[in-house]
């Protein structure tokens, strides 16, 4: 008769070690398909929007906002930096919580849309209007905004553009920044008074270079906004103000 060697009990724990190791690779492996896929479905979404609503030559740029709004006519415009690989489609809600994890086919997705604060006025024609999007790690949505950090960055992309059904504006960046998340930077203006003149001094005194760009209190400006790598207690801030306004 023959006997059965009895497994060292060292062997026993190995084989539960390797067994859980596997457990845990597949885990990780299945959330890192889940991000990328996350990833690349909103990249293909934008990308075809762009596609079918954008047309751009080497001097001019329009979009087609009559099929864009619809197909969701909550979006009012469309932000564009011309040397900066930002180019989406801006929406508003009715609260900013609805398009923070919806893109503008209102699919939940990590990567959200580009969005206006939703006490501002759809016509960007408040004092100071707020755009917010995600930082994402693959650069998309408001992922190269943590970028104006760096000086060379704005020297590259010293303004940026807005486009509504019935104007372009350009907006000249004046002060580019770190804020705190509950920083009175997220204050709304809705017209001219000696508050937002002050505010409007300590935006540029925030920056973290100096731009010379004049701006003053009886200027409309933007602030666009995203969360910094650190985590969500702090924003990078890019703030532009009107320079340019080109009418249909």
């Amino acid at each position: 008769m023959s006997k059965q060697k009895n497994k060292k009990p060292g062997h026993v724990v190995l084989t539960i070690i390797l067994v859980i190791c596997i457990i845990i690779f597949c885990i990780s492996a299945w959330q890192l398909y889940k991000i990328f896929s996350n990833y690349h479905k909103s990249d293909t979404e934008y990308k075809q929007i762009q596609t079918d609503v954008t047309s751009e030559t080497d001097d001019s740029f329009s979009v087609d906002f009559e099929k864009l709004q619809k197909q969701n006519p909550d979006c009012i415009g469309w932000i564009r930096f011309e040397h900066l690989d930002i180019s989406y489609p801006i929406m508003q809600g009715n609260d900013n919580d609805y398009y923070l994890h919806r893109t503008f086919e209102k699919t939940n997705l990590a990567a959200g849309s580009i969005f206006m604060d939703y006490q501002n006025a759809s016509d960007f024609s408040d004092m100071n209007t707020f755009i917010f999007g995600h930082n994402m790690k693959n650069d998309s949505m408001f992922g190269l905004l943590g970028d104006f950090k760096d000086e060379s960055t704005y020297k590259e992309n010293p303004y940026f553009w807005i486009y509504t059904p019935k104007a372009a504006y350009r907006y000249d960046i004046f002060s580019c920044y770190v804020a705190d998340a509950d920083t009175d930077t997220y204050t709304i203006y809705h017209g001219e008074s000696e508050d937002y003149t002050a505010y409007i001094q300590k935006l540029k005194n925030n920056s973290a270079y100096p731009i010379d760009v004049d701006v003053d209190g009886s200027d409309k400006i933007i602030t666009l906004s995203t969360c910094t790598a650190s985590g969500y207690d702090y924003r990078y801030i890019v703030n532009g103000v009107l320079a340019e306004t080109v009418n249909y």
